[in-house]
Order: C-alpha cells, then structure tokens, then sequence
C-alpha cells in the first residue's frame, strides 16, 4: 500500500494502480479507506494529519475507494 500511495504522489498512476491491485492481493481486508482507518488507530493527530495529507493523497490517486 505504501508502494501505491508513494507512486500515487509521484503521478504515476498505472503503476500505483498496479501496486494497489496487488496490496488488495495481499491483504484483502484492507481494500478501502474505511476498513484501513478502521485498523490504523495508533499515532497522535499530527501523525494522523500527516497521513491524511501524504498516504491518503497517493492512495486516492491509485484509486483507493472510501467504502
């Protein structure tokens, strides 16, 4: 996922799709924001703003869904 967000923010949208594709692979428990915050529950608000701002940025690109 982290793969995806990172290429994601860099614009390289085929890439960060396919990377996306494969973290679903990998953990398809994970294959939306909702089910993702869900986990993610550690960190203080900066690290979460942080995230929002970044990770979630490039996962959007990739094509994250949101439910």
């Amino acid at each position: 996922m982290l793969l995806a967000a990172a290429l994601g923010l860099k614009g390289d949208i085929g890439k960060a799709k396919t990377a996306l594709t494969e973290a679903f692979r990998i953990r398809p428990d994970f294959n939306s924001f909702a089910r993702l915050h869900d986990y993610v529950t550690w960190g203080n608000r900066r690290f979460r703003d942080l995230c929002a701002s970044t990770i979630d940025v490039g996962l959007r690109r990739a094509g994250m869904p949101d439910n």
